[in-house]
């Protein structure tokens, strides 16, 4: 039985050196789209929730009649 462990254990480190030497091989310009990719999403869904928020205390307002309009 360990012998089976040993042998997955053995393939999990090859595909972790492969994943490790692919990254070191990434050019420049991947790495910088990469980069400005993850900024875009993490922009995009931090507008996503601040407008859902800013919005829903607007129509609370409005449908409560709160603030002295």
């Amino acid at each position: 039985m360990l012998g089976v462990v040993e042998d997955i254990n053995e393939v999990f480190n090859k595909l972790k050196k492969q994943r490790i030497e692919q990254k070191k091989k990434r050019k420049w310009w991947t790495k910088l789209l990469l980069a400005l990719l993850s900024l875009g999403l993490f922009l995009l869904v931090l507008n996503f929730v601040l407008g859902n928020i800013w919005l829903l205390k607007f129509f609370v307002k409005d449908l409560f009649k709160i603030g002295g309009f």
